[in-house]
């Protein structure tokens, strides 16, 4: 009898903590370092004027936030890209690109060798929304001056195909996506909470996320997602598209830090399709390109 009462009481207790709310969000601490480790493989099919162009693209980064100051719940956050590597597989051929390949005549290596060690700085809430962005210009302010013998109205097109990716626009919509991901009040297991983004790379698009808290452990938070994209109707600022229709999917699982709120490892499954549209420079007639997007992204906290 003693032991039916005490697994009783256990599983009393087991279900009374499954019960408890949780307040998830972040709890850094000033002049801590807080690493985010990505890696994506995307998978890209495109049918051109009736000729399919496939393309598969990895690219990979580390990425540094140090905590230099916490006023009224705001963290002041210096953002450092320590080392980012690409990998295109395209019809063409192969491009390989690593920021750490210093010695080599490869631009694309040193376009982003350029891009690391240039800190940049934000400010976040404790949900993981992005309040403000500066300092990101120093990405890319001095950076085609290590290219003199590229023409200048070609510089001009790299510079703001980079404003364009690494603005403060792009920036916090990138970057929100992997932190802003917190429920505004407290919740208990298999609450759901719904957060919206929008991305910023040459088109926008609106992500709106549906999260439900599945699991509390002493070794980690863990939540699921599902998200749909859409892509905001409308002329583009990309200087390759005219506009974009595209709409897409995302699952992912992610397992946060019970003491931080910090991403410990995530798995983010994306699926996109619908159309992307280009002007024609020698018809000027609008030309549709149909394009499927697949991509899966790991991260991780080293």
């Amino acid at each position: 009898m003693r032991f039916i009462i005490t697994i009783f009481l256990s599983l009393f207790i087991l279900t009374a903590s499954q019960a408890q709310k949780q307040t998830i969000e972040l709890n850094l601490k000033k002049g801590e370092k807080y690493n985010q480790v990505v890696n994506a493989t995307s998978t890209i099919q495109q049918n051109v004027a009736g000729q399919e162009v496939n393309m598969e693209i990895l690219l990979g980064g580390n990425t540094a936030f140090v905590v230099k100051d916490i006023k009224k719940g705001v963290y002041d956050l210096e953002v450092n890209y320590e080392k980012l590597n690409m990998v295109m597989k395209l019809p063409q051929g192969e491009i390989t690109a690593s920021s750490e390949d210093t010695d080599s005549k490869n631009i694309f290596s040193m376009l982003l060798g350029e891009l690391v060690n240039k800190p940049f700085s934000l400010k976040m809430d404790k949900k993981g929304k992005v309040l403000e962005i500066t300092g990101e210009e120093v990405l890319f302010s001095s950076m085609m001056s290590k290219f003199p013998e590229i023409p200048q109205a070609q510089k001009q097109q790299i510079i703001t195909q980079l404003e364009q990716a690494y603005g403060e626009n792009a920036l916090k919509g990138n970057i929100e996506m992997v932190t802003a991901i917190f429920p505004e009040n407290s919740v208990k297991i298999d609450d759901t909470w719904s957060v919206s983004t929008k991305l910023e790379a040459g088109f926008s698009a609106n992500v709106t996320t549906e999260y439900k808290l599945k699991a509390v452990t002493k070794d980690a938070i863990v939540l699921e997602g599902k998200a749909n994209i859409d892509t905001t109707k409308g002329a583009t600022e990309s200087q390759m598209f005219s506009r974009v229709d595209i709409q897409g999917a995302t699952v992912s699982t992610v397992k946060l830090s019970p003491k931080t709120g910090w991403i410990i490892s995530a798995h983010v499954e994306q699926q996109m399709k619908g159309d992307s549209y280009i002007n024609n420079p020698q018809t000027q007639e609008e030309m549709k390109i149909p394009i499927e997007m697949s991509s899966v992204t790991e991260i991780s906290d080293n």
